[in-house]
């Protein structure tokens, strides 16, 4: 169950949320209302990750394509399947961008060689096939839930801290519109991992509780990297890396 969590919560996880860069356009631009937002995201993720598992296992789904035929019909499961396609290669493409950003902006290397390098280790865990990704996400995840808790506890220590809780709305929107559009975004993106591991366990007590751990899990990292980036609003709504910003401070 720590292994799905885990597994959950890397899957979601990605080049956006660790630079910080869509938790702020998300949820810390919203101020206050943002905590709602993720209380609700929670919740979401939660529930309709652990029905996604479940319905994998007992689909016997092998790929996601295999769920959305299941769930719109053979004419428009084609059809989602080449949008959730499409959402995959997007995704893919921010990531890369993401840690080519990273290595430019914090290590001062080359934007090519960051995207390069992370392509190579990408490849490596991707031809283990599922065990490669549970197994390197068992690793990584703890240490980065790990680290997320200690820049927040960081900023516990700042005078401004208690003001996270009244801070004042930064551009347009609605904070309950984009947490439902969060939370679609990131399962769309997710079942491509969710559904395959649902059909690999099979067991669905144990993908309940991975469900529910990786569900809350993200929760917590939200929360404190919301708390966290609060404290340095506006100056971080300028920077590509926003998380970096905090963690400098």
């Amino acid at each position: 169950a720590c292994r799905i969590g885990f597994t959950y919560i890397g899957t979601v996880v990605g080049a956006g949320f660790a630079s910080g860069q869509e938790i702020m356009q998300f949820f810390t631009r919203f101020g206050s209302q943002g905590i709602w937002g993720i209380v609700a995201v929670t919740l979401m993720f939660s529930w309709l990750g652990t029905r996604m598992m479940v319905m994998g296992a007992r689909l016997k789904a092998a790929s996601y394509e295999e769920l959305n035929r299941f769930l719109f019909g053979p004419r428009w499961g084609k059809w989602m399947n080449g949008f959730v396609g499409l959402v995959l290669f997007g995704v893919t493409t921010a990531m890369m961008s993401g840690t080519g950003a990273l290595f430019r902006e914090q290590l001062g290397w080359s934007f090519h060689l960051g995207v390069i390098l992370t392509a190579v280790v990408a490849f490596a865990v991707i031809v283990r096939g599922l065990d490669g990704i549970l197994s390197v996400n068992s690793l990584i995840v703890p240490m980065m839930f790990l680290f997320t808790l200690l820049v927040a506890v960081n900023g516990l220590g700042r005078p401004e801290a208690s003001e996270w809780l009244t801070a004042s709305h930064h551009g347009g929107g609605q904070w309950w519109l984009s947490a439902l559009t969060y939370v679609a975004f990131n399962l769309a993106m997710s079942q491509a991992v969710l559904v395959p591991m649902g059909n690999e366990v099979s067991d669905e007590r144990i993908l309940t509780a991975g469900g529910w751990l990786g569900g809350v899990g993200l929760g917590i990292m939200l929360l404190a990297s919301h708390f966290a980036m609060t404290l340095e609003i506006p100056e971080i709504l300028r920077r590509e890396i926003p998380i970096a910003m905090v963690i400098a401070a």
